[in-house]
């Protein structure tokens, strides 16, 4: 997520169902709430679900734009300079 988010790209989120502690849910949600993708889970997951969700977004650019700049917005940009800082605040 944390590539997308760099360049912005609008997604279609579709999360691992027996991933550990149900965490690609939780993040898709997270993404979703923001509108910066749109999230498929369990039953609604299948091909025809996906396919009238990629014709809406192919057919909505001004939606597609707002995606992504709702994704780019969540970007965290300076991650390795974050985790550098904790660890030097616990090396200490």
């Amino acid at each position: 997520m944390s590539e997308i988010s760099y360049f912005g790209l609008p997604a279609i989120l579709m999360p691992y169902p027996f991933a550990a502690d149900n965490h690609q849910s939780l993040n898709a949600a997270i993404f979703s709430r923001n509108s910066a993708a749109e999230v498929l889970e369990g039953a609604e997951a299948n091909g025809e679900k996906l396919g009238h969700l990629i014709d809406e977004l192919l057919s909505d650019l001004k939606r597609r734009r707002l995606m992504a700049e709702s994704m780019r917005s969540m970007a965290i940009t300076d991650a390795a300079e974050k985790i550098a800082e904790l660890l030097e605040a616990q090396a200490g």
